[in-house]
């Protein structure tokens, strides 16, 4: 190792070797304090498609986004992000969970993107699932994925939990209709309702898109919803076109 160091420090400058050590850490995957079955690099762990039936407790505390998908993880336990205090993106999809503690997340919490895709595989135990994790104190979320999921109806607690929702991916999730106030999220942008078997969207519903500026609503099969600004950023024209 001495005689590596000695001739690698009379190839390189000094700086240049620093420079290239300190790339090299940031590249390959840290083994010091990694759980099992894991990977870890820099701000990053992944622990994909290993048959986990929990998330892993010991986790470096300074990442910024954790990747849990294609497990067999049936619960979210509370307090199991407490030590994760900078975490910023979650995809917990490809898993099985019936159970999403609202104690999860720490109150001070910082997650900005949610990946739940795939993850929501009865209706029975869906809508406890997803108060649950509604009820997190997720106040900066801005990025919500539910795609693919057994949900039958989105949670109507929606727009009181997730204040600065600005994505909510529901595509492919079962879905029959929407209820009163679930859309109200006050920054909503884009969401995505394909692949549902929506028949129809109370006139409340249809109100409450039509007063989002800028929002981007499309469902291709049944009903097509679009929404155009006018010169007038404050009007708006809601077509619907239906192919049924």
């Amino acid at each position: 190792m001495n005689g590596l160091r000695s001739v690698l420090t009379r190839v390189l400058p000094l700086p240049l070797l620093l420079l290239l050590l300190l790339l090299l850490l940031a590249v390959v995957p840290s083994c010091h304090g990694c759980p099992d079955k894991c990977l870890c690099f820099s701000q990053t762990v992944k622990c994909q498609n290993q048959d986990l039936d929990a998330i892993p407790h010991s986790l470096p505390s300074h990442i910024k986004s954790l990747f849990v998908t294609g497990n067999n993880i049936p619960p979210v336990d509370a307090k199991v992000f407490d030590n994760l205090p900078n975490l910023v993106r979650l995809d917990l999809s490809n898993n099985r969970i019936q159970n999403f503690s609202e104690r999860a997340f720490p109150h001070n919490n910082t997650l900005r993107v949610l990946n739940l895709s795939r993850s929501f595989h009865n209706y029975f135990f869906t809508d406890g699932v997803l108060n649950g994790l509604l009820s997190g104190n997720l106040i900066q979320l801005t990025v919500l994925d539910l795609s693919s999921n057994d949900i039958l109806f989105p949670p109507e607690n929606v727009s009181a939990s997730l204040l600065r929702l600005v994505s909510l991916n529901l595509q492919n999730s079962s879905i029959i209709s929407i209820l009163n106030g679930t859309l109200k999220a006050p920054s909503l942008q884009d969401l995505d309702l394909r692949d549902n078997s929506l028949r129809n969207l109370p006139a409340t519903t249809l109100a409450e898109l039509g007063l989002k500026p800028g929002l981007r609503l499309d469902h291709m099969e049944g009903y097509h919803y679009r929404y155009e600004i006018n010169s007038d950023p404050r009007l708006a024209n809601l077509s619907i076109n239906s192919d049924a």
